[in-house]
Protein backbone atom coordinates (compact mmCIF):
# COMPACT_ATOMS: atom_id res chain seq x y z
CA UNK A 1 0.00 0.00 0.00
CA UNK A 2 1.17 3.67 -0.12
CA UNK A 3 2.74 3.30 -3.76
CA UNK A 4 2.05 5.09 -6.95
CA UNK A 5 2.28 1.64 -9.35
CA UNK A 6 0.37 2.64 -12.50
CA UNK A 7 0.85 0.40 -15.74
CA UNK A 8 -0.87 -0.42 -18.77
CA UNK A 9 -0.40 -2.76 -21.66
CA UNK A 10 3.68 -1.99 -23.06
CA UNK A 11 4.03 1.35 -20.96
CA UNK A 12 7.03 2.00 -18.79
CA UNK A 13 6.36 4.82 -17.00
CA UNK A 14 8.67 7.08 -15.05
CA UNK A 15 7.90 8.53 -11.81
CA UNK A 16 9.41 12.36 -10.42
CA UNK A 17 8.10 14.51 -7.20
CA UNK A 18 7.97 17.93 -8.63
CA UNK A 19 9.01 20.80 -6.73
CA UNK A 20 7.32 23.76 -5.69
CA UNK A 21 9.07 26.16 -7.38
CA UNK A 22 8.69 23.69 -11.11
CA UNK A 23 4.90 22.65 -11.66
CA UNK A 24 3.37 22.52 -14.31
CA UNK A 25 4.55 21.04 -17.23
CA UNK A 26 7.43 23.37 -16.54
CA UNK A 27 8.46 21.39 -13.88
CA UNK A 28 7.48 17.39 -15.10
CA UNK A 29 9.75 18.05 -18.51
CA UNK A 30 12.84 18.91 -16.29
CA UNK A 31 12.46 16.78 -13.41
CA UNK A 32 14.80 13.80 -12.79
CA UNK A 33 12.85 10.31 -13.19
CA UNK A 34 13.09 7.03 -11.76
CA UNK A 35 11.98 3.58 -13.23
CA UNK A 36 11.27 2.69 -9.29
CA UNK A 37 7.51 2.94 -7.56
CA UNK A 38 6.72 6.15 -5.58
CA UNK A 39 5.91 6.60 -2.29
CA UNK A 40 2.84 8.53 -2.04
CA UNK A 41 1.36 7.40 1.48
CA UNK A 42 2.23 10.54 4.07
CA UNK A 43 2.90 12.91 1.63
CA UNK A 44 0.79 16.54 2.08
CA UNK A 45 -1.71 17.86 0.38
CA UNK A 46 -1.07 19.73 -2.85
CA UNK A 47 2.36 17.57 -3.56
CA UNK A 48 2.63 16.82 -7.27
CA UNK A 49 4.07 13.55 -8.61
CA UNK A 50 5.37 13.75 -12.23
CA UNK A 51 4.80 10.89 -14.74
CA UNK A 52 6.88 10.40 -17.99
CA UNK A 53 5.84 7.91 -20.14
CA UNK A 54 7.82 5.96 -22.97
CA UNK A 55 5.94 7.54 -25.68
CA UNK A 56 6.93 10.77 -24.62
CA UNK A 57 3.96 12.30 -22.62
CA UNK A 58 3.85 14.14 -19.31
CA UNK A 59 1.54 14.26 -16.70
CA UNK A 60 1.46 15.85 -13.48
CA UNK A 61 -0.68 14.00 -11.00
CA UNK A 62 -0.90 16.36 -7.38
CA UNK A 63 -3.27 15.03 -4.47
CA UNK A 64 -6.44 16.50 -3.13
CA UNK A 65 -6.08 15.65 0.59
CA UNK A 66 -3.32 14.56 2.46
CA UNK A 67 -2.48 10.81 1.77
CA UNK A 68 -2.77 8.36 5.16
CA UNK A 69 0.65 6.38 6.14
CA UNK A 70 -0.53 3.03 4.39
CA UNK A 71 -3.36 4.49 2.65
CA UNK A 72 -5.35 1.97 0.44
CA UNK A 73 -6.57 4.57 -1.73
CA UNK A 74 -5.63 8.57 -2.58
CA UNK A 75 -7.62 11.70 -4.22
CA UNK A 76 -5.68 13.21 -6.84
CA UNK A 77 -6.12 15.10 -9.83
CA UNK A 78 -3.85 14.87 -12.74
CA UNK A 79 -3.01 16.87 -15.91
CA UNK A 80 -1.48 15.32 -19.20
CA UNK A 81 0.44 16.88 -22.33
CA UNK A 82 1.21 14.91 -25.50
CA UNK A 83 4.32 14.92 -27.32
Amino acid sequence: MGFVSICGPATALKFAQSTPSQRGFAGCSSAEYVTKRVRVDGLAKGVSICVRSDEGRYAELTLDEAAARKADHVLLTYTVWGP
